[in-house]
């Protein structure tokens, strides 16, 4: 089952190419007016952006960004960040005749918007906010180059440090830091000509580092709502999940000790192998191997982590298709508990692909020998074969989908 289809499960909306069509045209659309607003209304700047919204942006997603053409949502999250924060620029740039704006308020906003979707979507979301952003100053508001170069800086310096956020402490240092990096960005970029005393600079640091940390107090704030709308999982979240503590993992340990140490332990498990393989995300394997068996809370006793001295195998007085049945359910239950304490989309993707499409074999081999042992005796008792009902191998099998990279 692809990814596709499986988007398609939880939101036929999130995978439709139509609403991916449209998402671009509107972008187009407010591309142009924005444009209308700048320097270059005038100018075959502003078609030009429509051009590239509409038809070279596409182009560009697909390559370094696929997963926007897999899931809508994120591909809204992306558009709504590039347009929203031009549109911010242009409001900072119409209060500045009237207000005195420290040099690091114009640059700060595309570096906080480049931190959110780093935090979101990755480091390659970042840099590519920040290159097209970069454009758009540069082909729109006809920005000098001493601005783009610390337009830029700023917003690649943002990306770096929000590589890594895996606590709510590492967000107000990465805030505070783009003030900062906003500020060098400036100095460097008029080439060290500034004719003002050190006492405004340090005005300015405090400035710009206050105004970063007051953005990654904001940033931090919207995170849990931008996650729960664009369906996306940060790593603070990630690090939030895999506390023992939260009700669906204390009601496991007390009902199905012996699912909780397993799933504690394949946790751990999961989270080494992703950490050798430098690829996976250690924090988000571990949370899901935390939460990948909770569907065994409907009947922990059928499984034979559970099993006690006083019922040491529950599944000695049922047929074996009765056997298979509360086996494979637990995908299937998991799934349910998962939604029901609003787990995210990536943790019931795991639980409903643990088993793949894999066969409980036990249980299948069970009942091939009592329908051998039940034909054997038919032949004595003379009754028909097609009397004797033969075993289902899709009975036996779970649903799926086979694991798939996320």
């Amino acid at each position: 089952m692809p990814l596709t289809g499986r988007a398609v499960a939880e939101n036929r909306l999130d995978s439709d190419p139509r609403v991916r069509a449209g998402l671009f045209a509107l972008s187009a659309l407010l591309a142009y007016g924005l444009s209308l607003l700048t320097p270059a209304a005038h100018s075959p700047a502003a078609w030009i952006a429509v051009f590239f919204t509409a038809l070279v942006l596409p182009l560009v997603l697909s390559l370094v960004l696929p997963e926007a053409f897999v899931r809508n949502r994120l591909l809204g999250l992306f558009l709504l960040t590039l347009i929203g924060n031009f549109a911010f620029i242009l409001f900072l740039l119409r209060l500045a005749p009237h207000y005195a704006l420290g040099a690091g308020t114009y640059l700060l906003p595309p570096a906080l918007a480049a931190l959110t979707l780093t935090a979101l979507v990755g480091p390659r979301a970042g840099a590519l906010l920040v290159v097209l952003v970069g454009l758009a100053e540069l082909f729109l508001l006809k920005a000098d180059h001493r601005y783009l170069v610390a337009s830029v800086t700023t917003g690649l310096g943002a990306v770096i440090l929000s590589r890594q956020i895996y606590r709510r402490s590492d967000l107000l240092k990465a805030g505070a830091g783009i003030g900062l990096v906003a500020l060098f960005s400036t100095v460097l970029g008029a080439g060290l000509s500034f004719t003002v005393t050190w006492e405004v600079i340090f005005a300015e640091a405090v400035s710009a580092a206050a105004l970063g940390l007051l953005g990654a107090i904001i940033i931090g704030a919207l995170l849990p709502i931008l996650e729960s709308i664009f369906d996306r999982t940060t790593d603070l979240s990630w690090l939030e999940l895999m506390s023992l503590d939260r009700p669906i993992l204390r009601r496991l340990a007390l009902e199905a000790p012996g699912t909780y140490l397993h799933s504690v332990l394949v946790g751990h498990l999961a989270e080494s192998a992703a950490t050798a393989s430098g690829v996976a995300n250690p924090r988000a394997c571990r949370a899901m191997a935390l939460f990948h068996d909770i569907g065994k809370l409907k009947n922990p006793e059928y499984f034979t982590e559970n099993f006690t001295t006083a019922n040491p195998d529950p599944h000695a007085s049922l047929p074996p298709s009765m056997s298979a049945l509360i086996i494979l359910a637990h995908v299937k239950d998991g799934v349910a508990l998962a939604r029901q304490h609003r787990l995210p989309r990536r943790i019931r993707e795991a639980i409903r692909e643990h088993h793949g499409r894999s066969l409980v074999w036990y249980f299948y081999q069970r009942a091939l020998q009592q329908e051998k042992d039940a034909r054997s005796g038919g032949k004595i008792l003379r009754l028909r074969e097609e009397d004797i009902p033969e075993v289902e191998e899709s009975s036996f099998r779970y649903a799926g989908p086979n694991p798939q990279s996320p």
